[in-house]
C-alpha cells in the first residue's frame, strides 16, 4: 500500500503493512 506516514515510513512510499478491510475496496492500516 502507499504509505501516509504510518510506522515511520515516509509518505508516498509503497510498502507492505498490516491492513484491515473495512468495506469492499476500502481498507485501513492497523
Amino acid at each position: 500500500v502507499c504509505s501516509s506516514g504510518e510506522y515511520g515510513i515516509p509518505q508516498g512510499v509503497w510498502a507492505g503493512m498490516p491492513v484491515r478491510t473495512t468495506a469492499p475496496g476500502t481498507f485501513t492500516v492497523v
